[in-house]
């Protein structure tokens, strides 16, 4: 089948606009994959610094109050943790194709047949390929930057919560510091309270 040479130009000028496209979201997706991982290398960071934490949290002198307040925090930023992470492996695990060709299909290109078919028509199922690629990656990276932003927003009330448990423990420590100093300071004992009455008055008794 012979086509126009206007139809040649726009399959020719849409087929390269379709590859550019698929190309433009698999960028998109490495750069959601990257993000990704950054975001997992930061949780890691904190989940073990979170065991550091408790695995000293004994050492620190504070009341039975104090001790159950910083528990259940870190219990919560263990459990946000893990939700950011859960969320960050599940978007990292899609990927999308470039092109979406069937295996079938491929094995045909080397065939005289196919071969010999109109360049056209080849462009234009290239085309067709392109854009079902590009409507696949774009579900993808949807599901990617969503469970990305999930994982975003575990990981900042984790990040909170960390804040809140660290402003917690120096505040505690500060004030088991100040105690100490007081009570080892022979300075800040009570100056002995002065005697009752006026001395003036005191004085002119005994000088009569």
């Amino acid at each position: 089948m012979a086509y126009s040479q206007q139809i040649v130009t726009n399959v020719e000028t849409l087929e390269q606009r379709a590859r550019a496209l698929a190309q433009d979201e698999m960028d998109r997706a490495q750069a959601l994959d990257q993000k990704t991982a950054g975001l997992i290398a930061a949780g890691l960071v904190l989940v073990a610094a979170g065991v550091a934490f408790a695995s000293h949290l004994g050492e620190v002198h504070a009341g039975s109050t104090a001790r159950t307040v910083w528990a259940a925090l870190l219990i919560l930023i263990f459990a946000l943790l893990l939700a950011s992470l859960g969320s960050a492996t599940a978007g990292w695990q899609p990927q999308p194709f470039r092109v979406a060709i069937h295996l079938d299909v491929l094995e045909t290109w080397a065939t005289p047949r196919f071969l010999d078919r109109d360049p056209t028509t080849v462009r234009g199922e290239l085309m067709q390929a392109s854009i079902a690629a590009v409507a696949e990656a774009r579900a993808v990276n949807r599901e990617k930057g969503d469970r990305l932003a999930l994982a975003f927003r575990f990981f900042a009330a984790a990040i909170v919560a960390t804040v809140v448990l660290g402003s917690a423990v120096a505040l505690n420590i500060a004030t088991a510091t100040t105690k100490d100093a007081r009570s080892a300071n022979p300075t800040a004992r009570q100056r002995p309270p002065r005697p009752a009455g006026n001395p003036r008055a005191t004085r002119s008794s005994r000088a009569g």
